[in-house]
């Protein structure tokens, strides 16, 4: 017997050892038989190891031919339950449409009760019609049913104060257990049989039988029976049919309960998972590819923007996109400060979240004026992150998230994004002190170019270089002419200002990424030449020094004050002994060029 069919039996047989035991009537009985529901459900909710669906439960063969059954419903179509990996799978959870599997799932199983609590119902009493009423807004809806009768309308509602049910529902109190043994209305005045349908005198109904299925006080569903027997049902029935009921009550409280608490639980697990990547993956751009792939797949949006502020500033730059029309806004900088227009980002960024649907009137600025212009968007969702204080100079970035659709995105949405962007602030904060910790370990903090300890980690690499592929290297030691003279006479603020100047003048003079510029200790400053003999290196240095006496800095008494720089010039060879020795002949070539006048270049001979 196949895998799927064996659950299904296994849970008949407790439904029915359940019934039995509910016929004896007694609480002992009555304990165990909610014993063995419980563990027919159990057995229902037990994923199942097979993708084929689950079987029909049908009525004994000798009523089966004479009963019209409401149409199972179906399980998600296989292409929708396809294997999925990477962010997507991490992401599952917390999308909206798993979410939707998740409880057609759940309904599935629902349905599967209900049918086999029908069963019961039906092996134990006689009937036209046997059915299971779902709480719906403004009524009961028929949710399951087995009727010999040709005539049902499955899609019947019972509304309050419509008919003789409906009546039942208008009652002070609510809905309690009712038994009409002598109906003598017309079939189309319960309403869950065609209205249109000319009923011969042996199809009327001529008994009904109903209870309220209770859970935590509310009536969630109303199941019932009838015939075309007058008083075709007992007390001992009607007691049947209570217990049912309350068992049917129980089994979708607990399942309906046990999908909402699992659900919860893989959503705070996948949250929780992202968070770790976050934290194992303590870089910014793994941070960001992070936030935008997970936002894609669990949001249902049509596109997607994340923006970053820049630290001090209120200037943010678009940093990923995702979606339609995305690519004319990466990378794009807009400007969050009061001088700027009002768009969509400079309000965000100064309040938790928001959103709305866009004016179908006119274009609204999602950042800037200078954006590309966007039609045919509905709604909007935009969530800052990074810190919790409602301060735009505190949040560290915007999740913009858009659709065609009007009204397209939830409190779920707005939950799950902040609390997606709780996480990544945390994460960009700490990355954040990490970058400026590694920055005060390699650039001098004054001036912003390398300090005196990378430059010899630099000096190192390159040397190695050269000893192995044979290439020059010149090595330049410079300082600022009576630069304590300039100190002592416009004080160490102005002093602080000219050591800015000439150490961002001598960085923009060399190649980026092949030579060096650092702030080598007070005045003095060093350049690494990378493949750059020592008569090269002083044509360039010559231009350096030319451009470096051209400088003009103003006082705050608005005197203009220039000054000259000296340079000495080493180069590497096999003679050199080390890197100390190179930096010693440098050194020499700066004492030269000071002794002979200051504002020259000097090369070690």
């Amino acid at each position: 017997m196949k895998r799927a069919q064996k659950k299904t039996v296994q849970a008949a047989v407790f439904i029915t050892l359940g019934v039995l035991l509910l016929l004896i009537h007694s609480h002992v009985a009555d304990v165990i038989a909610g014993v063995f529901f419980g563990v027919a459900l159990s057995a229902l909710l037990r994923p199942a190891k097979t993708t084929k669906k689950r079987p029909t439960v049908t009525l004994p063969a000798t009523q089966r031919h004479s009963i019209t059954e409401f149409k199972r419903p179906k399980k998600p179509e296989p292409a929708v339950m396809e294997d999925i990996t990477g962010a997507s799978a991490q992401a599952a959870p917390l999308g909206i449409e798993y979410q939707k599997r998740q409880w057609q799932e759940t309904k599935v199983v629902v349905d599967e009760t209900l049918d086999m609590f029908l069963t019961a119902i039906s092996g134990k009493l006689s009937f036209c019609t046997a059915a299971i009423f779902f709480h719906t807004d403004g009524g009961y809806t028929l949710r399951r049913s087995v009727s010999k009768s040709g005539f049902l309308n499955l899609e019947a509602r019972i509304i309050p104060r419509r008919g003789i049910l409906g009546s039942l529902l208008a009652e002070e109190g609510g809905l309690r257990p009712f038994y009409e043994p002598s109906f003598t209305n017309k079939n189309a005045t319960l309403y869950y049989y065609d209205e249109e349908h000319e009923f011969k005198p042996e199809e009327n109904i001529r008994s009904i039988m109903l209870c309220p299925a209770e859970t935590a006080g509310e009536t969630i569903a109303i199941v019932l029976v009838d015939s075309t027997k007058e008083n075709a049902y007992s007390k001992q029935d009607l007691d049947f049919l209570r217990n049912i009921a309350t068992l049917i009550g129980r089994s979708i409280y607990y399942t309906y309960l046990n999908t909402d608490h699992s659900l919860e639980y893989q959503r705070l697990a996948a949250i929780s998972s992202v968070e770790d990547d976050f934290w194992k993956n303590l870089e910014l751009d793994a941070v960001m590819d992070k936030m935008r792939d997970i936002i894609a797949y669990a949001i249902t949006c049509d596109r997607l923007t994340i923006s970053l502020k820049e630290e001090d500033t209120m200037t943010a730059s678009i940093v990923r996109v995702h979606g339609e029309g995305s690519a004319g806004f990466d990378k794009l900088t807009f400007q969050l400060d009061g001088d700027s227009p009002k768009t969509i980002a400079t309000v965000a960024y100064s309040q938790v979240a928001f959103s709305r649907n866009f004016n179908d009137d006119r274009h609204e600025p999602r950042y800037a004026e200078n954006e590309p212009k966007s039609k045919g968007f509905g709604s909007f969702l935009a969530v800052p992150f990074g810190s919790n204080k409602l301060s735009a100079d505190k949040f560290k970035g915007l999740m913009l998230v858009e659709s065609v659709k009007k009204d397209a995105f939830t409190n779920f949405s707005a939950e799950l994004l902040s609390r997606l962007g709780t996480s990544a602030g945390l994460a960009l904060e700490k990355i954040f002190i990490i970058q400026k910790e590694q920055a005060l370990a390699r650039y001098d903090a004054l001036t912003g170019i390398y300090n005196r300890r990378q430059f010899e980690k630099i000096l190192n690499n390159k040397i190695t270089s050269c000893k192995r592929y044979g290439d020059p290297l010149s090595l330049v030691l410079c300082d600022i002419d009576h630069f304590k003279k300039l100190n002592d006479t416009y004080g160490h603020p102005f002093g602080d200002i000219v050591l800015k100047g000439v150490a961002a003048k001598l960085e923009s003079c060399v190649r980026i990424d092949i030579d060096a510029a650092a702030r080598y200790g007070g005045e003095e400053f060093v350049l690494i030449l990378d493949k750059t003999d020592c008569k090269k290196a002083k044509d360039l240095v010559e231009r350096i020094r030319q451009t470096i006496e051209k400088l003009t800095f103003r006082t705050n008494d608005g005197k203009d004050v220039t000054l000259t720089m000296s340079f000495g010039i080493a180069e590497y060879s096999r003679r050199t002994l080390n890197n100390d020795d190179l930096v010693e002949w440098a050194d020499q070539a700066l004492y030269k060029a000071k002794a002979n006048g200051r504002n020259r270049v000097e090369i070690y001979q």
